[in-house]
């Protein structure tokens, strides 16, 4: 798993919220709740899955719970090419590492930032 290489990377986004306070964790904020619940805070979490060898997800990524969803992609992927380099070329300018993402994701500017990436 701390070798690890893929050429899909699955990407999502999910939550937990927290009842009570959670005073003393920064990262629990309020924000738009997955799970219609308002009242609490919680914290954006971001799993990461790769397809290779073993097909398990090979880590993840937290963020205050008041994150947009958008706004996430350009920290994750510093993170990943951080832990595991950059997408492998396979002839001339072309990459093999492939990304999947839902429409929570997906604007012009991430767009932009997967292609100069």
């Amino acid at each position: 798993m701390f070798a690890a290489e893929f050429d899909v990377l699955l990407y999502d986004l999910t939550s937990s919220y927290m009842e009570g306070e959670a005073g003393k964790n920064p990262m629990m904020r309020r924000g738009y709740s997955r799970d219609h619940r308002p009242d609490c805070k919680q914290v954006v979490i971001v799993p990461l899955g790769g397809i290779n060898a073993e097909g398990f997800p090979f880590s993840y990524e937290t963020f205050n719970g008041n994150r947009r969803d958008v706004t996430t992609v350009e920290a994750v992927m510093r993170m990943v090419e951080h832990k595991y380099g950059r997408a492998r070329r396979v002839r001339g300018p072309h990459v093999l590492r492939v990304g999947g993402f839902d429409r929570g994701v997906v604007s012009e500017e991430n767009l932009e930032s997967l292609r100069k990436h």
